[in-house]
């Protein structure tokens, strides 16, 4: 089953379903700051503060 394509002009996968089988997640960052997030636009963010600031 067919979930999706790759567009070779904007050179991405495009997600047509969001049914799909198992969680689409994908983790990023940078230093202290992190999000998660997933095919059905649900995520969090995340900051470290560190005490003394």
């Amino acid at each position: 089953m067919q979930y999706g394509h790759f567009d070779n002009i904007s050179r991405e996968y495009v997600i047509d379903r969001v049914d799909l089988p198992v969680s689409w997640t994908n983790y990023i960052g940078v230093g202290d700051l992190y999000g998660v997030f997933n095919h059905t636009a649900g995520g969090m963010c995340h900051a470290e503060v560190r005490m003394g600031r």
